[in-house]
């Protein structure tokens, strides 16, 4: 089947599910309100899955208003005019810019460089993997990866890795994770918007941001160090050729304009943490609670703009419109009213899933609930979209928050670095689609099996940690 053809047809089915599956007899206790939002739930997971996020999702809002559920006025309300949406608009904004700064060779030169690292392959191979994790939180991964890429060859001339040897897939895989952790561990990138976006919609309480960073930063950096170690003493990986390998820094200067972006996007994360963390008693909380996350972030990237540096503004819209990730935005503008819709009494669905769920999880331990969420959204992941399956999985921890032994916030941490496990199957995102290609250095049977063996490891590895850090966190 060629790919026009393919494509034709999956776009088919996401317009039949969206606008034919409302015809289809609704079965007790659903009705016809619940056919009309549950196709078009499908046909948005459908087209994100098979066919792109951007058209289905804006064909969603529009199927979505055009049910019995809501009017497209109330449609287009939730789906554009939350505090929440506000805020995630103005952090993509500061996302892109971030990217259009490009402070990635900076951090690159600044961790492979390390004297600590010589004559010491994998700490060599754990400074390569940090590198990029923090070049993904202050850019975009498949952008990143790119480079790294690139880097990796540089590295395997110089060294004399071998093809096909134990450290490619070693390499690959570390990218492939450590990236997509980069991607999702802070509240302004992918994942993780999108599973703010789903919580809030679903729940009606707003994340709390500090609690995201202080749970999912240090759980990223542990489940990199572990993947090292796992490789290292579990794997048997061969990085002999790394141990007389030295990084030679480039002479690149922080510009006045780069130094000052940075001060800036940090300082505009510093202070969109601020509402967690004030005491309810002061006068800035009354503040923030006037301006509410969507008019403080607005605030916060006027500032930005106001700036100047050597004449130029520090931010220029035209320069950094190209690096906009629609890709999220769109997702978010239909999950809102979408997440809203599954979850209403109308609809019914919630009843459902909270009464199967309840029995299912009924006296069942903590750990086991984590680990079921954790392995289920791990595997999931790496057959589709690692952001669709965030929205999905946090969907199913709010539905069933009220029969849950733990905080569903603690769970929702856990399905934003558990779907980013996309390790071992091409279909997981682009990173991997790309590394799987790399059929002149690496197999297709070692890249899945050092990446099913490594995704199960860390899974254990982020329930023992998780369970551990939410204790000390909550």
């Amino acid at each position: 089947m060629n790919k026009n053809l393919s494509y034709a047809l999956h776009s088919a089915a996401v317009l039949a599910f969206m606008f034919l599956f409302q015809f289809l007899p609704p079965v007790a206790p659903l009705t016809s309100v619940s056919m009309q939002v549950i196709g078009v739930f499908i046909g948005v997971i459908y087209g994100w899955v098979n066919v792109g996020l951007a058209w289905p999702s804006l064909l969603g809002v529009v199927a979505l208003g055009c049910t019995d559920y809501m009017p497209m006025t109330t449609v287009l309300q939730t789906a554009f005019g939350t505090q929440t949406l506000v805020m995630i608009l103005s952090l993509l904004l500061l996302a892109a810019f971030v990217q259009q700064a490009d402070l990635t060779g900076v951090i690159l030169d600044w961790l492979l460089g390390m004297k600590s690292a010589r004559g010491k392959p994998f700490l060599t191979l754990f400074y390569f993997l940090m590198a990029g994790f923090l070049a993904a939180l202050l850019s975009q991964s498949i952008a990143v990866f790119v480079i790294f890429l690139e880097l990796f060859k540089d590295l395997m001339k110089k060294t004399g890795i071998k093809p096909y040897s134990s450290a490619v897939p070693a390499f690959f895989v570390g990218m492939g994770f450590s990236l997509s952790f980069g991607d999702s561990a802070l509240p302004f990138k992918g994942s993780g918007i999108v599973a703010i976006g789903a919580y809030q919609a679903i729940t009606g309480e707003s994340m709390n941001l500090v609690h995201f960073v202080l749970f999912c930063m240090p759980l990223s950096v542990l489940g990199i160090a572990a993947y090292v170690l796992f490789c290292k003493y579990c794997m048997k990986v061969d990085l002999s050729p790394l141990k007389n390998y030295v990084h030679v820094k480039e002479n690149v200067t922080l510009s006045l304009k780069k130094k000052v972006a940075l001060v800036g996007v940090v300082g505009t994360l510093l202070f969109l943490l601020l509402p967690g963390v004030v005491p309810p008693s002061s006068s800035l909380h009354d503040v923030f609670g006037i301006l509410g996350l969507g008019g403080l972030s607005l605030l916060l990237l006027a500032v930005l703009f106001i700036i100047r540096v050597e004449g130029e503004p520090l931010i220029d819209v035209g320069k950094i419109a190209p690096f906009f990730p629609w890709n999220v935005f769109f997702i978010l503008v239909v999950l809102f009213p979408l997440a809203n819709a599954i979850s209403s009494d109308v609809v019914g669905l919630n009843a459902i899933i909270s009464s199967g769920v309840s029995a299912l999880l009924n006296n069942m331990p903590t750990a086991l609930i984590m680990a079921t969420v954790i392995f289920l959204a791990a595997y999931i992941t790496n057959f589709a979209n690692n952001m669709v399956i965030c929205a999905l999985f946090v969907t199913i921890v709010c539905f069933i928050r009220d029969s849950l032994p733990i905080h569903p916030e603690i769970l929702s941490y856990l399905v934003v670095l558990s779907s980013s496990l996309s390790m071992f199957f091409p279909a997981a995102n682009p990173i991997n689609a790309i590394i799987f290609g790399q059929r002149d250095c690496v197999s297709f049977r070692q890249e899945f099996t050092h990446g099913f063996i490594c995704c199960s490891f860390l899974c254990c590895v982020l329930l023992v940690s998780g369970y551990v850090w939410s204790r000390i966190v909550f």
